[in-house]
């Protein structure tokens, strides 16, 4: 797990967040995992481009996981993220 931490700091912007995300999910640790995924979206909602098409299962992984926990104060936030995307993709058609 250090190296994937260290992995998050260096490409934030990389899938490492959601990787680590997915090992928290499997050893059962919520708090961590809400953490690693309120990190990922802050970085997703902070980044001036838009999100690809095959970026969106993350913050779609994220809502299912928000939604688990009963956070839908994120969850809003996460849907309004992903509207976003899949408007900015039907304007550039």
């Amino acid at each position: 797990m250090p190296y994937q931490k260290k992995a998050a700091e260096l490409f934030p912007t990389s899938p490492v967040l959601y990787n680590i995300a997915k090992i928290y999910d499997t050893l059962d640790k919520k708090k961590e995992l809400l953490s690693t995924l309120d990190d990922y979206m802050h970085i997703v909602s902070s980044k001036k481009s838009e999100l690809k098409e095959e970026e969106l299962k993350y913050p779609e992984y994220a809502r299912e996981k928000y939604e688990e926990a009963k956070e839908t104060g994120k969850t809003t936030k996460i849907d309004l993220l992903i509207q976003e995307a899949f408007s900015q993709k039907a304007t550039q058609n």
